[in-house]
């Protein structure tokens, strides 16, 4: 996504009520930085996106427990889930593969395929 949407984008997600600045040393996958969240009251989490301060790159996600959640065993501050994203510039794409991804609709035999 090129800088100005980006940009647009977290602008657009600081007017989000709730939303703040939560830790600027967030870790995701050996890479550091700025975490922006919301905790959801009602499941006692915190969902953040992870963004790389020097370019301004979404580098991941995460899902931190912001009490105690006795039910699942969690302690607060337990970082519940994360997912982080690589971005690499390639000669081609992998061999394999559908125009639809995984859900081809003309995999199941379907007519007018």
């Amino acid at each position: 996504m090129p800088a100005d949407l980006r940009a647009a984008m977290y602008q657009a997600a600081a007017m989000i009520p709730g939303v703040e600045f939560v830790d600027d040393q967030a870790t995701l996958d050996g890479r550091t930085g700025v975490a922006i969240g919301r905790v959801e009251d009602a499941w006692g989490t915190r969902m953040e996106i992870i963004i790389d301060p020097a370019t301004g790159e979404f580098i991941g996600e995460r899902e931190v427990a912001v009490r105690d959640l006795a039910d699942e065993g969690l302690p607060a501050g337990t970082i519940i889930s994360w997912t982080a994203v690589v971005i690499d510039v390639v000669d081609g794409a992998p061999a394999g593969g559908t125009p639809y991804g995984k859900m081809d609709p003309c995999d199941d035999g379907a007519s007018g395929c």
